[in-house]
């Protein structure tokens, strides 16, 4: 379907390309209607691209108002994800903290701010998920208990001191790979876990996605939102669900404030306010580029997550065990949310704290950052300002 929009797509791209460079003609400025002309195709132009995967293109840290040379480095690479270090030129680059970044249709760079700013104090590291369309179905299927036995390896590959960030949709793996990891006695556990934003009980004040999930059964998602991947592809003829569905879901969650986003672009490309457009366009550049979930990690996150909210009844089977957070003892817990957040309801990621039963007061942390919505809540003004100082400090106080 994402092949058959992009070939139907591509006469309104070319026309697009077409007339922007007609503007680039000498004296062609004097035409009428020249600057709506000329807005009108470059916006057609945002609306018929393919987005590709973006490059993080972090060369530099700002730690204590210095600028530190930054490498990005590929630790570890298995069939589903690379873990990438961003290496701060220094002998001292702080704890080691392993982002988890969500599985959930966009590509890790999402991220990108969130890592900029953990970079000042911390020596940071990610799971860079790859998009299952380039992975050849020989690699084998890949499932929840897969994603959390990732986050487990990487756990152990970073080893003694590492600290672990989970963010949105893993929030409920990491609490997994942890809570196994401490059910099996593992000589090295993280120091800490943070969770932002994310599912953990989607019980507490369901938001729209959440309701969406319940009114449906999985047959519905099994049916309707899973494809196999075209050929022309590594990865054809392995079942995935399609980034550009999750991408359009999201989209009409907020049309309203999408719709005015583009008008605002067309309006300042009109009047030639240039650093608007530019800001739109890095945005949305990084917004719409998607990638493809394996169907069977999907469906599962789906069933088990938002469907049975297994984890918070107990009930989590993954890797062939089940998941209980109350055998966390040495791994202290901090939960952070937005009370704007329209994807995951308040409550959703506090509820942890619950879980996490055996953990004394001295090893827990929470924070709700106000007036932040779901990305506010870990990337931005609002995260730098409130939730940022607040895991510093937290990852501080028990490394």
């Amino acid at each position: 379907m994402q092949d058959v929009s992009k070939r139907a797509m591509s006469p309104l791209a070319a026309m697009a390309a077409m007339g922007t460079m007609f503007g680039n003609f000498p004296g062609a400025e004097h035409l009428p209607f020249f600057k709506e002309t000329q807005a009108g195709f470059r916006l057609l132009g945002r609306l018929t691209k393919t987005y590709d995967k973006p490059r993080f293109n972090i060369g530099a840290a700002n730690v204590n108002g210095e600028a530190v040379a930054v490498t990005e480095l590929a630790v570890e690479v298995l069939p589903f994800c690379k873990l990438l270090h961003f290496r701060k030129e220094m002998k001292n680059p702080g704890p080691k903290l392993l982002i988890v970044a969500p599985l959930s249709g966009h590509h890790a760079t999402l991220l990108r701010s969130t890592v900029e700013s953990m970079l000042e104090s911390h020596d940071v590291y990610i799971t860079d998920w790859l998009d299952a369309r380039e992975i050849p179905v020989s690699a084998g299927e890949f499932d929840l208990s897969s994603y959390t036995s990732y986050v487990q390896r990487f756990i152990r590959t970073l080893g003694e001191g590492v600290h672990v960030l989970g963010v949105c949709q893993p929030c409920v793996p990491a609490l997994a790979a942890v809570s196994l990891m401490e059910q099996n006695k593992e000589k090295v556990v993280p120091k800490t876990l943070t969770l932002i934003s994310g599912p953990v009980d989607v019980r507490m004040h369901p938001t729209a996605v959440n309701k969406f999930a319940s009114e449906h059964d999985i047959d519905y998602f099994r049916n309707k939102l899973i494809e196999r991947v075209p050929s022309g592809y590594l990865g054809a003829g392995r079942k995935v669900y399609p980034g550009f569905m999750q991408l359009a879901g999201f989209v009409l969650m907020n049309k309203d404030k999408h719709t005015q986003a583009y008008k605002d672009f067309f309006k300042a490309v009109q009047y030639g306010d240039e650093g608007a457009a530019a800001k739109h366009e890095s945005f949305y550049d990084e917004y719409n580029a998607v990638l493809d979930m394996p169907a069977e990690y999907y469906l599962e996150t789906i069933e088990k997550v938002f469907l049975t909210s297994a984890m918070a009844e107990g009930k989590l089977e993954l890797c062939g065990e089940l998941v209980r957070p109350e055998s966390i003892t040495r791994t202290a817990l901090m939960t952070i949310e937005g009370d704007k957040d329209d994807i995951c309801g308040i409550g959703q990621t506090h509820s942890t704290q619950t879980l996490c039963s055996a953990l004394p007061d001295s090893m827990r942390g929470s924070l709700t950052v106000e007036g932040a919505g779901h990305f506010g809540s870990f990337s931005g003004k609002k995260f730098n300002a409130t939730a940022l100082p607040a895991i510093t400090e937290f990852i501080r106080s028990h490394s």
